[in-house]
């Protein structure tokens, strides 16, 4: 209310009744508002249930305000002086200026309200290297660390030193509370994508809700020039064939049955639809506006206090 003009404060602190002929054309057009308005001024006593009709923002109470007694000390006097004359026009601006902003405070709640796609922790090979607060897991049963150990791929052998530490049997890497920890950021599973999906559905169908990421971005982690290599001995294209079928089994490439098991779907395709607060950094512009019909109105006052010393 402290935006407002002084007399529109004063309708709620010490009301100002305005001249007699105005206060019948208000009790004709609106006779409970101007009740109301009547008790608030303490010319009557009726009973306390008109306080409920009581709107400051009525088009009774603008009519009101720009037509008050002339006699009041600080508003519009009886002395004709300069100022005086653009009082009522600058009640009528504030009282519109407060409806804009207002406005632009209400748009703003309702953008930060809007239903957004939610972002990965994690969703890349380079995401993983550089994040600090997610932990890489995968199954010692798929033995990663011989395809990305010694892939000759800088990102993928810095990936596995951050992983190495944290091997985990199947059963654990995908039992309920590391699921949750998947879910939250904490950890990322590196695994095939048929088999990713399979555990995602299998979660989903016990759960009900899930959310997660499933990443778009598959590697295929080792160097491919080994095979090319005629003097290579028996025992490295051996361990070369094994690694070789143990991708082709967890599906690490994610090509042959990308669309394999869609109600994972309904734990990886979902959007951010918690309702965002609204900080202060969101209305700079609104408090902005505020604090300067406040500092406006502050000056206008102060000028009419020295106009009526020296008048």
């Amino acid at each position: 209310m402290a935006v407002f003009h002084q007399q529109e404060v004063d309708l709620i602190l010490n009301p100002i009744m305005p001249k007699e002929s105005i206060s019948e054309f208000a009790y004709f057009t609106n006779p409970i508002t101007m009740d109301a308005y009547t008790i608030m001024s303490g010319r009557e006593s009726q009973e306390p249930g008109f306080f409920l009709y009581f709107k400051v923002l009525d088009t009774t109470i603008i009519l009101l305000t720009s037509f008050p007694d002339p006699t009041e000390k600080y508003l519009l006097r009886a002395n004709k002086t300069r100022l005086s004359i653009f009082l009522p026009l600058l009640t009528v601006i504030w009282i519109l200026g407060i409806g804009l902003i207002m406005t632009t405070f209400q748009s703003l709640l309702v953008s930060k309200l809007t239903v957004r796609k939610a972002r990965a922790f994690v969703d890349t090979m380079a995401d993983f290297v550089r994040t600090d607060s997610t932990v890489g897991t995968a199954p010692t049963e798929i033995q990663l660390g011989d395809v990305l150990e010694n892939s000759r791929i800088p990102v993928y052998e810095a990936a596995w030193e951050k992983i190495k530490g944290n091997l985990m049997p199947g059963r654990i890497v995908f039992a309920s509370k590391t699921m949750e920890r998947v879910q939250t950021g904490e950890l990322c599973v590196f695994h095939g994508y048929v088999v990713l999906r399979n555990r995602l559905s299998d979660y989903y169908k016990k759960r009900g809700v899930c959310q997660f990421q499933l990443s778009e971005e598959h590697f295929f982690p080792f160097s491919l020039q080994m095979a090319m290599q005629k003097k290579t001995t028996h025992p490295i294209y051996e361990n070369f064939n094994l690694a070789v079928t143990r991708l082709v089994d967890a599906d690490l490439p994610g090509r042959s049955l990308k669309a394999a098991l869609e109600v994972s779907n309904l734990c990886t395709s979902f959007s951010e639809t918690k309702l965002k607060s609204l900080g202060l950094e969101n209305i700079y512009g609104v408090l902005l506006m505020w604090a300067g019909g406040l500092l406006f109105g502050f000056v206008i006052l102060i000028v009419e206090i020295m106009i009526k010393r020296f008048c």
